[in-house]
């Protein structure tokens, strides 16, 4: 099992660094329909498939196994302060997940994972894929540019919450709302708690709110900002007119 594991992990490794582009580029699978083909023959045993809208794992479930997500896109849900689940984040293949966990010696899952799409995956035992890191350093530098990859966005990500102006932070949190839920969307967060989340005083964002209601980007139903479909694209389209 072992040896299949690191066969299998080879060949990823092998894709990633003869791709001519970026690391960041190189780890977003898939290079090809082919590739997935590939890794299937090569380690039948490790692949496994998800439907959309299942989970690969719970929040707070036993950490036993690293997923490495090959092909789809996932959501990250946890919990807000009020005990309220919410989706933080969708991320597209690839991504290994379990990594963190398992480098701090978490016990338990911090996050559930929840399929956006049709997901393609390798479900590996923690203790063989660390084991196996750990005696090879080609692997070993693959969980590290994952790692760093990650947390460059997660850091790009906070900075542009921070850092940006309110009107994009609002409309970014809110886009990222929006992503796998059908329309028209009713934001379940207490405007307290989206205050919170956006490091912003609450008069600060009822003031943006009112002026969003003004301009028919957003609207407000028994209290709570909803979302049509037109008005998410509008909100997509803007985002990216702030980054050019």
């Amino acid at each position: 099992m072992l040896k299949d594991t690191s066969v299998f992990l080879h060949q990823i490794y092998n894709c990633i660094r003869e791709f001519d582009g970026s690391i960041q580029e190189a780890y977003q699978f898939p290079h090809s329909p082919q590739t997935i083909q590939d890794l299937s023959a090569c380690a039948p045993r490790l692949m496994h498939q998800k439907e959309a809208n299942t989970y690969l794992f719970h929040i707070f479930e036993p950490l036993e196994y690293i997923y490495i997500l090959l092909e789809g896109t996932c959501c990250v849900e946890k919990y807000s302060q009020g005990g309220k689940v919410f989706t933080d984040s969708t991320r597209d293949a690839m991504q290994i997940f379990g990594l963190i966990e398992a480098v701090t010696d978490d016990r338990c899952h911090t996050v559930s994972m929840k399929c956006f799409t049709d997901c393609t995956y390798a479900k590996i035992p923690v203790a063989s894929y660390m084991k196996i890191i750990q005696s090879d350093p080609e692997l070993l530098m693959m969980s590290m540019q994952f790692l760093c990859i990650f947390f460059r966005e997660h850091v790009q990500t906070t900075d542009q919450l921070m850092l940006g102006a309110p009107r994009r932070s609002i409309l970014l949190k809110l886009y990222h709302y929006c992503a796998e839920r059908p329309f028209p969307v009713t934001v379940q967060i207490q405007k307290k708690e989206l205050a919170q989340d956006l490091n912003m005083n609450l008069r600060t964002l009822y003031r943006h709110l009112d002026k969003f209601y003004e301009e028919g980007i957003l609207s407000a139903h028994k209290g709570k900002i909803w979302i049509s479909r037109k008005q998410y694209l509008e909100i997509g389209a803007e985002l990216m007119d702030l980054d050019d």
